[in-house]
């Protein structure tokens, strides 16, 4: 099932459909003066380029949310930190101040943080952002590059934190020392037409080279007198996060099936759901089913010599220092109806050890 994710707050068909009709009334409302508007607003997508989706609904969320609660701010990138788990003490020691960052549209940055993948700032923004119905747009410009905004979330009365998901031309491309960010914000004025304003503030981008791309060596899966399978990893690595692009590629008989044997299907509809355990250095293990992080698939091929699709699995809970991770496919049994539908059934875990590899982070 697909989530619309607005900072850490996720919502699914089902938890609109339940949720109290108050709520839905208000999500309605604040939705429908966007509904014939193409304005871009802030969303979470679902892949690398990225697929926006449900814009009307994102910008009415982040009405109702951004101008609800009000956090004590007590400095630093707490929420972002607390979000990337064991990587917090790979990155904290890279956040920079904003104090004496450039900055146009009265804008103060108080901290940022910058790697090959990720922008994350705080921001104290004028006092018409989040109180008089201006919406993120989800384009942010760094360096003229159009990059997702992915959140905007308020941490006290004025100060806003958000992260920018830099796009691949930002971790390819010079950029000056000095590089611009512009954010857009807009609201419909009472004629119903869209007033924007843009901020925009300069930060540092050095840290960029903080961030690796490793093109890894082919990894045989199964080689039978029928059917030949691989999988091509391609890794990003950052402080904070680390994302895994795996290609694999079936040949011969029952190809597609075969290839999904080794991959983790986070749909959880059927009978039975699969992950993947990660393993460390160390032999520690991580449980894809709660670990933080994300997982999507892209680039599927059916053709008549065989099957090809890549699934991408970005991570935040993994420590990024390690030198090598091992993926252990394992499946669970789901209950398959009654107030448990859909929940694993505990005890049914089956690890596939036969099918694991191992992928490097040197």
């Amino acid at each position: 099932m697909r989530r619309l994710i607005i900072g850490n707050f996720r919502f699914s068909a089902d938890d609109y459909i339940k949720a109290p009709d108050s709520f839905r009334d208000h999500v309605g409302n604040a939705a429908s003066s966007f509904a014939e508007d193409e304005t871009p607003v802030k969303v979470r997508t679902a892949g690398r380029k990225g697929t926006r989706w449900l814009l009307a609904a994102a910008a009415a969320l982040f009405i109702l949310i951004g101008g609800g609660t009000v956090y004590a701010y007590s400095g630093g990138l707490g929420r972002w930190l607390d979000s990337i788990g064991i990587n917090r003490k790979n990155a904290e020691k890279y956040i920079e101040s904003g104090e004496d960052l450039e900055a146009e549209g009265s804008i103060s940055v108080k901290e940022y943080y910058i790697d090959g993948q990720s922008l994350v700032f705080t921001a104290e923004m004028p006092d018409d952002i989040g109180r008089e119905g201006y919406i993120p747009s989800d384009h942010a410009f760094v360096a003229g590059a159009d990059c997702l905004l992915d959140t905007f979330d308020p941490v006290s009365d004025a100060v806003y934190e958000g992260r920018i998901v830099l796009s691949d031309e930002v971790r390819s491309a010079p950029l000056p020392s000095d590089a611009e960010v512009v954010l857009s914000f807009f609201k419909k004025s009472e004629t119903g037409d869209n007033i924007s304003k843009d901020y925009s503030f300069y930060i540092d981008s050095a840290n960029i080279s903080l961030t690796r791309e490793i093109d890894g060596e082919e990894i045989l899966l199964l080689n039978e007198d029928n059917i030949t399978g691989y999988v091509d990893p391609y890794v990003v690595i950052s402080p904070s996060k680390l994302v895994i692009r795996l290609t694999f590629t079936f040949e011969g008989d029952s190809a597609k099936e075969r290839a999904w044997e080794y991959m983790a299907d986070h749909n959880e509809e059927g009978s039975f759901a699969s992950w993947y355990n990660y393993i460390d250095d160390n032999g520690d293990s991580l449980d894809g089913s709660t670990c933080n992080g994300s997982l999507y698939f892209e680039n599927e091929n059916i053709s008549e010599e065989g099957y090809s699709i890549t699934e991408v699995i970005e991570l935040t809970d993994y420590d990024t220092s390690n030198k090598q991770i091992t993926l252990i496919p394992y499946t669970v049994d789901l209950y398959r109806d009654g107030d448990l539908e859909g929940k694993m059934i505990p005890g049914t875990e089956k690890y596939h050890y036969d099918r694991q590899f191992t992928v490097s982070l040197e």
